[in-house]
């Protein structure tokens, strides 16, 4: 009888186990393919009645998956905060230095003070793959009327981006309607016209932010791979200044602190003569550095906008897409030149 009892809780226990660990490897595929355990579809809605709950039909969607969009932490540990301060201090003393008066009380920046946080940071990471959809969705925003668009030319990762990024934009109600037809590769989308926050997402509002998180990104790599302490440097953003002379009054995009010097790095969504102007003649005006000023554009190749960096002394324009390898050497070039170390700082 003992023997028996004992089989058949074994038995149990084997099956529990079996149980726990089928949880444990559907948890890690959610983590990693964002998909309920035996899925193999996104799911879409379409259009429903008001009385009726949306329908979300399964969409078929190539493999690999994308990978998920981790965005870092802000919390910072409470020893830091004096450090935090003063390297904030020197961000303020460097500005002063150049004939600029900070008119609001300078932060750090927070990486996610925005509504649409992993809809930009997903943006900024596949941003070769998904460029060319967002012109699309512009031209359609404001009526809300619908589009069907020729996706046949994407190869089966970039489809996967393309997908996964318009379901993401249907689950933060910037699109009102997605659907993607695995046969004919077109995909039907419709904008949310009632939805300010996504059609000012879709007109730019996504770049800072994107921006912002590159930028950590690749700081985060250089200051490991040289072995730094990560929390020996800092990113400010919308800095409201104004001029001691003439009383110019301008926000700075970021700023950034590394090993006793300031980066500038500013953005825009358009290819406009004036505002690169703006921002040349901004830079030049107050001193900033060549080196470590950078203008970061949505429109214009690199080769366009090399002809345009050529008019300017003091910033260098370059594509988003090419904007991190940039900063990774203009920051690897600070690094050397103090020495290897931050504790060089000034």
């Amino acid at each position: 009888m003992f023997g028996k009892n004992r089989d058949t809780a074994l038995a149990r226990i084997a099956d529990a186990l079996e149980r726990i660990a089928d949880r444990l490897e559907y948890g890690n595929e959610l983590q990693e393919n964002t998909f309920a355990p035996g899925e193999t579809a996104l799911p879409q809605a379409s259009p429903a009645p008001a009385a009726a709950a949306p329908a979300r039909p399964k969409v078929l969607t190539p493999t690999p998956h994308a990978p998920p969009v981790v965005v870092p932490s802000t919390r910072r540990a409470p020893e830091e905060g004096a450090e935090l301060g003063d390297q904030l201090g020197k961000i303020a003393e460097y500005l002063t230095s150049h004939g600029l008066l900070i008119t609001e009380p300078i932060r750090e920046d927070p990486l996610v003070p925005y509504r649409y946080a992993k809809e930009a940071a997903y943006l900024g990471n596949r941003y070769a793959e998904l460029a060319f959809l967002l012109p699309h969705l512009r031209r359609i925003a404001p009526t809300g009327e619908g589009a069907i668009l020729d996706v046949s030319f994407a190869e089966q990762e970039q489809l996967v981006y393309i997908t996964q990024f318009c379901y993401i934009l249907q689950g933060a109600e910037i699109l009102s309607v997605y659907q993607y037809d695995k046969l004919s590769k077109r995909i039907t989308v419709a904008v949310n016209a009632d939805n300010e926050g996504g059609l000012d997402f879709l007109a730019g509002a996504w770049l800072p932010h994107a921006l912002t998180l590159t930028a950590r990104r690749v700081a985060a790599n250089e200051y490991r791979t040289h072995r730094l302490p990560i929390r020996r440097y800092v990113f400010a953003r919308e800095t409201a200044v104004k001029a001691l002379q003439g009383g110019e009054e301008a926000k700075l995009g970021l700023l950034a602190y590394f090993c006793g010097e300031v980066f500038l790095i500013a953005c825009e969504t358009r290819l406009a003569a004036d505002r690169v102007a703006k921002h040349g003649s901004f830079a030049k005006k107050y001193g900033f550095d060549k080196s470590r000023s950078f203008l970061v554009m949505l429109e214009g190749d690199d080769e366009t906008l090399q002809g345009w960096e050529n008019l300017y002394d003091n910033i260098q324009l370059c594509s988003f897409s090419a904007f991190e390898e940039r900063f990774a050497e203009a920051l690897r070039t600070t690094i050397r030149q103090a020495g290897g170390t931050v504790f060089l700082e000034a």
